[in-house]
Order: C-alpha cells, then sequence, then structure tokens
C-alpha cells in the first residue's frame, strides 16, 4: 500500500464516504493506513472524517479478521459479530412466519442430533401443558409452579434475549450507518424524516418500558 498523507488519506475518506461499496472499500483501506502507518486512533479517524466511531470501529475489525484468515483481498465491510447477529434475527423471522409444512421442511434437513433436541424442547414444553389440561389445580398451586418454572427457565430466557439484543444493537447500527450514507448525500427529504421520526418514537416508547422493567435508570 502507497504511503499518503494524513491529509491525503482524510479527503479521500470524505470524497468516498456514502458511495459505492467499492469506495467504501477503499475508505476502509485508508483507515487502515491511517491507524498502521501513521499511529491514529478509532477517535482520530472519526473526528478526522465525520464517520462514525462505531463504523470505523467495524470497519477495521472486518479488514484485520479478513486479513488474519489469509483471504487476500478484503471485501467484507462488517465484522463476524454482525453477521451472527444478522443470521439470528431472520432464522427468528423465518421461524415464527414460516408454515407448518416449510418448519417441516426445514426440521427434515437438519442433522439427526439438532432434530433430537429440538424434539426434546418442544417435547418438555407439550408435556408442561398436558400437564396443567390434566391436572386441576388451585390458584395458589398454579402460582407456585409458575414461579417455579420461571426459576427453571429464566437462563434459558436470559441467553436467548442476550441473542437477541446482539441482532437489535446489529440493526440498529446498521441503520444509523445507513442514515449517515444518506445524510451524506443529501438525499432525505421532509417526508423520509417524519418516517423514520415515526419509527423512532414506537423505538423510543418500547425502550423505555424495557429499561423501567430491567430496573434501568
Amino acid at each position: 500500500m502507497k504511503k499518503m498523507s494524513t491529509r491525503e488519506l482524510v479527503s479521500d475518506i470524505k470524497s468516498r464516504y456514502g458511495q459505492l461499496h467499492r469506495n467504501k472499500l477503499a475508505i476502509q483501506r485508508d483507515m487502515v493506513a491511517l491507524r498502521d502507518q501513521h499511529g491514529w486512533t478509532q477517535q482520530q479517524i472519526a473526528e478526522a472524517t465525520g464517520i462514525p466511531r462505531a463504523t470505523v470501529k467495524d470497519w477495521l475489525l472486518a479488514y484485520d479478521e479478513q486479513i488474519s484468515e489469509g483471504l487476500g483481498d478484503v471485501t467484507r465491510l462488517t465484522p463476524k459479530s454482525h453477521h451472527r447477529a444478522s443470521d439470528l434475527a431472520v432464522s427468528r423471522r423465518v421461524l415464527s412466519t414460516a408454515s407448518e409444512e416449510e418448519l417441516e421442511r426445514i426440521v427434515e434437513k437438519l442433522p439427526a442430533e439438532r432434530r433430537r433436541v429440538l424434539a426434546a424442547t418442544a417435547g418438555n414444553a407439550y408435556h408442561r401443558e398436558a400437564l396443567k389440561e390434566r391436572e386441576p389445580v388451585s390458584e395458589r398451586e398454579q402460582r407456585e409452579r409458575d414461579n417455579a418454572a420461571r426459576k427453571l427457565t429464566r437462563p434459558v430466557a436470559q441467553a436467548a434475549a442476550g441473542f437477541a439484543s446482539l441482532g437489535i444493537v446489529g440493526h440498529i447500527e446498521q441503520a444509523t450507518d445507513e442514515l449517515n450514507e444518506l445524510v451524506a448525500d443529501g438525499s432525505l427529504t421532509p417526508k423520509l424524516i417524519r418516517q423514520i421520526d415515526r419509527v423512532t418514537e414506537r423505538w423510543l416508547a418500547v425502550l423505555d418500558t424495557a429499561r423501567a422493567l430491567a430496573g434501568g435508570e
């Protein structure tokens, strides 16, 4: 990589940001040059170029991952962690909307061990529901059973929530990057801003509820 001055690198990044994927890959290389050849920090790169620090961090990490894997040409802007979060979000969406026939086809193509795990998990759930229907219990007994069940399933639920939160963070970061690109392009209109505002208000309202339930300030 030919060594360029910091002024040249920053100017190149600013001129390319918000453009095509190949231009973003060029920006990524410039960021690497600023870091490796000139000793700049992620914060310095973000402040000088106007690109969000989260984006700078992700692009540098993605570059390093691909170099460490010996892939030769670097073609990816996002690190593996974002891919995993995105894959999980897509999987949840597919499973929640697929028809019974589609679910059956998905399960049939899974390895035998994965099918056994799914069957055991589903079987436990069905067994609990069957017990509820067969055994009449008092309200107090039902509350005790529900509390005991919550204690048993809470670690699993927390683990699932951890994966879900990764997906949420990944989507928000992606949306932030895309919005920055639209700002850089000057392509936003008042109508588009209103649409984003409406969704943002709904999101913040749900986030406030979640924060209150989680005990946050």
